[in-house]
């Protein structure tokens, strides 16, 4: 059996239950996921490895077999030139409603402090 944390009996336990300066890692992925949670500063490598291995004594209780996790590179694509074309179009699209959009807002501001200073004014009394 791979993981240590079940027992015979698949009863699972938590491995970041230990306490730190007791920890004694037989497992490298354990081991990499501590590590990494060090250095990040979050728990969350540890959290993930953590869920795993309950997920597999999960399985191991159920008579299941053990999932073997493949990390894989993340693939790589490639637009074709009728996918540029699309999203250079859309992004020119974009670009032009935007500055639409700021034209207007700055009309509508313009507009606003019109009315305000004119309001303002007409409720000041001068001293002549």
């Amino acid at each position: 059996m791979l993981y240590a944390e079940c027992n015979e009996e698949f009863r699972c336990t938590s491995s970041t239950s230990l306490p730190i300066e007791n920890l004694n890692i037989q497992d490298q992925t354990l081991e990499r996921a501590y590590t990494d949670s060090v250095l990040q500063g979050t728990v969350t490598p540890l959290l993930k490895r953590e869920l795993h291995l309950e997920i597999q004594c999960r399985r191991l209780s159920e008579g299941k077999e053990e999932l073997e996790l493949r990390e894989e590179p993340p693939k790589l694509y490639s637009l074709s030139e009728e996918e540029i074309l699309r999203r250079n179009k859309r992004l020119g699209q974009n670009r032009t409603s935007a500055v639409r959009s700021r034209v207007r807002f700055r009309q509508r501001e313009e507009e606003l402090m019109t009315v305000l200073n004119l309001s303002f004014c007409a409720t000041v009394v001068h001293p002549f």
